[in-house]
């Protein structure tokens, strides 16, 4: 065989490529050679699984290089510095309407959800409130936390815009390490 391993005749039951041939001409003939596991059998046999932590420092890759955070940071100072507030009131009325725009399709307690999880917010039920584990915005809300959470808010009202009476609605509760709006 030259040490490549070839499809057995049609109707040889079995997956695909096997560890261990018994007979190439009898089909079903053949046995593992090794699960993995003590003994080599059983729940659990082979590689042990690898657990994967969430880094507190993000990542992000991006060919060519983007710098949106610059540009995000040049606006948020360029709105903090307006002393008429003008700004920051059409920032609310833009982030509003996005999320308006953005929860057209369906406003039920699952498709806000699924809305944000796409998003990035990692939504999750805390006896009854839905919460978002991550702030997509965290870290220009780190130097700009008033007007990027009030921003934020804005746009999850929008998103639940025309949401039946009695639905969730959006308020903020800031903690440490997550989103400051939440769904009560």
């Amino acid at each position: 065989m030259g040490g490549t391993r070839r499809r057995p005749r049609s109707g040889s039951p079995g997956p695909w490529p096997p560890t261990t041939w018994t007979s190439w001409s009898t089909p079903g003939s053949w046995t593992p050679a090794s699960s993995g596991a003590p003994g080599g059998a059983g729940p659990g046999a082979g590689r042990t699984a690898k657990l994967y932590l969430r880094s507190a420092t993000p990542v992000e890759v991006a060919l060519p290089a983007r710098d949106f955070e610059l540009i995000a940071g040049l606006l948020a100072y360029a709105v903090e510095a307006d002393p008429s507030g003008g700004s920051r009131a059409a920032l609310q009325r833009a982030a509003r309407a996005l999320g308006a725009q953005v929860g057209a399709g369906g406003r039920d307690h699952a498709t806000v959800r699924s809305l944000l999880a796409e998003r990035g917010y990692e939504p999750y039920e805390d006896s009854g409130v839905l919460r978002l584990r991550n702030c997509p915005f965290g870290r220009l809300a780190e130097t700009h936390r008033e007007l990027v959470c009030h921003a934020n808010l804005a746009f999850m009202e929008g998103l639940l815009q025309g949401h039946r009476r009695g639905g969730p609605r959006a308020v903020l509760a800031p903690r440490p390490g997550r989103c400051c709006v939440a769904f009560v």
